[in-house]
């Protein structure tokens, strides 16, 4: 179910404030997320436009609506289906408007690196059974515009991945969790990559929010790296790509 948005004339791209000196970007507030969140549950679309203009015209930069707001509210309507606030329906509907705004702010947010000579490859799914992929999303786009060749999964099955790692050569898998009742299954999955991965030195950067939390889990379940975020995804991706041995690259 995918709710149908217009386009947005007032989301810009005027950046140049925030290269002034002495420019100190606005924090985003927990009343900016819970708000933004009855918007989009009541479908109006035209306040969410309005609303992230105003973030916008606060100072908050759409790196920052990207890593940070964004990100909050997909947290938020989370929060709000696992304690009955929101029903599945209803929040899959705000899922849908919280993934085009993601595509409208990512076509403002600048153009892709072109690379020399062929382009890295990473391979990005949730874990088997896991459910929030947002994160995975913003990932996808701030690889993309290093100039990476992303295939995104965010519906699949153990089975299916294992099968396009062993066919294809990526240099980086990336797969994400959000609590820890699927790290088990996240551990299986890294052993099977390793097993199978037509690339045999193949990175495995592991992110959600369980790892935000526990980073240390990732070095117990064999992963290469965690990243907390999408632009640290693509350092730690580049890293791990470059030949680095395998450890915990959480810096």
């Amino acid at each position: 179910m995918e709710a149908e948005i217009q386009p947005w004339p007032a989301l810009g791209n005027d950046e140049s404030a925030k290269s002034a000196p002495g420019f100190i970007e606005a924090r985003i507030a927990e009343s900016d997320i819970v708000q933004f969140c009855e918007i989009m549950n009541a479908g109006d679309q035209s306040r969410m436009a309005q609303a992230i203009a105003t973030l916008r015209a606060r100072g908050i930069g759409n790196d920052s609506l990207l890593l940070d707001f964004l990100p909050r509210v997909a947290e938020e309507l989370g929060r709000q289906w696992t304690s009955d606030e929101s029903d599945f329906t209803a929040v899959t509907i705000s899922m849908g408007y919280l993934q085009k705004i993601r595509r409208e702010i990512s076509c403002l947010n600048g153009s892709v690196l072109m690379r020399a000579g062929p382009p890295k490859r990473a391979l990005l799914a949730p874990t088997p059974g896991e459910q929030h992929n947002f994160g995975l999303m913003i990932v996808d786009q701030f690889l993309h515009q290093a100039g990476w060749q992303v295939t995104t999964l965010p519906h699949t099955n153990a089975e299916d991945l294992a099968s396009q790692l062993s066919r294809e050569p990526f240099e980086i898998a990336g797969l994400s969790i959000s609590c820890e009742a699927y790290l088990l299954k996240l551990e299986k999955l890294v052993a099977t990559i390793r097993r199978t991965s037509r690339n045999r030195n193949i990175g495995i950067l592991v992110g959600g929010r369980l790892f935000l939390e526990k980073p240390d889990l990732a070095v117990l379940i064999g992963a290469d790296a965690t990243a907390h975020d999408g632009r640290d995804a693509v350092l730690k991706a580049e890293k791990l790509a470059a030949g680095n041995p395998c450890l915990l690259l959480t810096d």
